[in-house]
């Protein structure tokens, strides 16, 4: 890096629905690079689990009524089912997520899939594929809440 750089640089990013709109947006974290020990990453998820992902924005003008969403934890055992991948079926719209512990460099994420769903206000399907290939499909319900499935609790599709 040169004095021309900026003076901030993006150590991490990731995918997420941050309005709960049901479509996905882009989180860019920047660091600075200083001597010394330096933790330059991104961790994004659910924090404090009350549906709002957490992340500090400069400006967040989306609107909060009519804006709903679901927050699913996949378990295989007593551990999370890294690989899998969870599609929620809502309001007429199909949302795919993939159950990640990380996707940006040097960075750890929350492995619970959050999905916005705009305005849908019930979840009308809910599939799994799990990481050793497996499909199955669990009971759809509710919006605004977390839900934990686990592989074998469901019914083959």
């Amino acid at each position: 890096m040169t004095q021309d750089d900026l003076p901030t640089t993006g150590f991490g990013c990731g995918f997420f629905d941050y309005d709960h709109d049901g479509g996905l947006d882009l989180a860019v974290v920047n660091g600075r690079v200083k001597r010394g020990p330096a933790l330059p990453a991104a961790r994004l998820g659910e924090f404090w689990n009350h549906g709002d992902n957490s992340l500090r924005v400069f400006r967040n003008d989306a609107p909060k009524e009519g804006r709903h969403w679901l927050l699913v934890r996949a378990m295989t055992g007593r551990r999370d089912a890294l690989g899998a991948q969870i599609t929620v079926s809502a309001g007429g719209r199909k949302h795919l997520r993939p159950v990640l512990a990380a996707y940006s460099y040097m960075s750890s994420n929350d492995p619970r899939a959050h999905f916005g769903l705009g305005d849908a206000d019930r979840v009308e399907g809910l599939e799994v594929l799990w990481p050793d290939g497996r499909r199955q499909r669990f009971p759809s319900g509710s919006v605004d809440r977390e839900l934990t499935i686990r592989e074998g609790d469901g019914e083959a599709p």
